[in-house]
């Protein structure tokens, strides 16, 4: 069989943009021996080996391998390697390799595709990594994690597989007011970054159907408000909201939810009131690091109805 070593240094010196002389310099050995490696003459020592292989980000194998993949450059080639082993060192060298590109202006519309291709390999990883953690925290009882991964899922586009097991947890155990809570939010899935609003008829259907089993249950009547809100019912959904207040007070998205939708009804005064009284909240309970956002709003608010107070009393004048 052909030793192709000398072939594939000269590749991957081409891809990594160095010339003889400075893997020479690197290696500590005579520019003629790596000419030599490369035209076939001789081939590099073996104590060499491991060295070269770390130099150009490589497995002593592959320095072995015939015909050897060629890539466009050693950004790409990086791309591949933590494509192949998921590690995340292998990632930083990719990341760091393609913001030289672009940073030195070097990179065309194949590289920064490719520098996409990596980040897209990289979320995949950390959404999987993610899935399996929230997977071990249920298991351990946490609550909330539960949400998170309906949202997980629900960005991934595999939203029906909460749906299916959280209708089957229903159907075996509808006295758990948890896995009631699960299903609407399977039905309609919410958070950060997440544009898909779900399926919202059934999200109520699911929400009352829970309430005629738990009618005192806060988070129910919270989740109604939210998904009547989506569908244009912004008045329900404020009664929604202040059932749930009224129930319980710590379920703080209510008063978020209810200052924002007063403020695009245009109902300054009373949104200001609902700040108010999420600011109250806070302070009472001792949490005064939340209190920044309330008191902002506040202020913002006050300042606006002002200006348009003055406004109104012009237009009187005039």
């Amino acid at each position: 069989m052909k030793i192709s070593i000398g072939e594939n240094v000269k590749l991957l010196r081409s891809e990594k943009q160095v010339t003889q002389e400075q893997l020479a310099d690197y290696l500590k050995i005579s520019c003629q021996a790596v000419s030599k490696w490369e035209n076939g003459v001789t081939t590099p020592d073996i104590a060499l080996l491991p060295i070269i292989a770390e130099y150009f980000d490589i497995t002593i194998d592959e320095l072995f391998k015939v015909d050897m993949t060629g890539y466009k450059n050693r950004a790409e080639r990086l791309t591949a390697r933590y494509d192949m082993t998921g590690r995340k060192e292998d990632f930083d060298k990719a990341e760091a390799e393609y913001e030289r590109l672009v940073s030195s202006d070097n990179a065309d519309a194949c590289d920064i595709s490719g520098y996409a291709r990596l980040n897209i390999y990289r979320a995949d990883a950390l959404a999987a990594k993610a899935e399996s953690l929230l997977n071990e925290a249920i298991s351990l009882g946490d609550n909330g994690a539960e949400n998170l991964l309906i949202t997980l899922l629900a960005k991934q586009g595999r939203n029906h597989e909460s749906i299916e097991k959280y209708e089957a947890q229903i159907k075996s155990d509808s006295a758990n007011i948890k896995n009631w809570h699960n299903l609407v939010h399977a039905y309609y899935p919410v958070g950060r970054n997440l544009n898909t609003h779900g399926n919202t008829e059934l999200a109520l259907e699911t929400a009352l159907r829970g309430l005629e089993k738990f009618p005192n249950d806060a988070f129910l009547h919270s989740l109604c408000g939210f998904v009547l809100r989506e569908q244009g019912e912004h008045e329900k959904a404020l009664d929604c909201w202040e059932k749930s207040i009224l129930l319980d007070p710590s379920v703080v998205d209510n008063y978020y939810a209810t200052a924002h939708t007063l403020q695009e009804l245009g109902r300054i005064n009373e949104a200001i009131i609902t700040w108010e009284k999420l600011l109250a909240f806070y302070e009472k309970s001792g949490c005064l690091e939340h209190t920044a956002r309330p008191a902002r709003a506040i202020r913002t608010l006050v300042k606006a109805a002002a200006i348009n107070e003055e406004k109104k009393v012009n237009v009187e004048i005039i």
